[in-house]
C-alpha cells in the first residue's frame, strides 16, 4: 500500500432486514450506504432471514448471501411476530399511561 493510501476499513452493518425486495427507510438507506462503502472499504451486512416487517417470517435461507455484491449473513427469525398481542403491547407504550417496569416487562 502507498504512503498516502487510504487503509481499507472493516465495516459491519447490522440492520434488521436487507435485501433489493426491502423497501423500508432505514433499510433501503442501509443498502445505499453499505453499498457505497464498499468502494473504498470492506463490507458486510448482517441481518434476519425475515422479508415482512408486519409478521417477521423467514423468508431468506440462513447463512451467507451476496446483495448488490455485498456480502450478508442472514440469522433465522427466532418466531413470527404476533400481530395481536403487538398491537396491545404498542398501545400501551404509545398511547396509555405507564411505568418503566410495565416497559420493562
Amino acid at each position: 500500500m502507498a504512503a498516502d493510501a487510504e487503509p481499507r476499513l472493516r465495516l459491519c452493518f447490522v440492520i434488521q432486514r436487507f435485501g433489493v425486495e426491502v423497501a423500508g427507510g432505514s433499510e433501503l438507506h442501509c443498502r445505499w450506504l453499505a453499498g457505497r462503502l464498499s468502494r473504498r472499504h470492506d463490507v458486510r451486512v448482517v441481518t434476519t432471514c425475515a422479508l415482512d416487517y408486519l409478521e417477521w417470517r423467514n423468508h431468506y435461507p440462513p447463512g451467507a448471501d451476496r446483495v448488490d455484491d455485498l456480502a450478508v449473513t442472514r440469522h433465522l427469525v427466532k418466531r413470527p411476530r404476533d400481530e395481536h398481542r403487538f398491537a396491545l403491547i404498542s398501545d400501551l407504550v404509545f398511547h396509555d399511561e405507564h411505568s418503566l417496569d410495565d416497559e420493562r416487562q
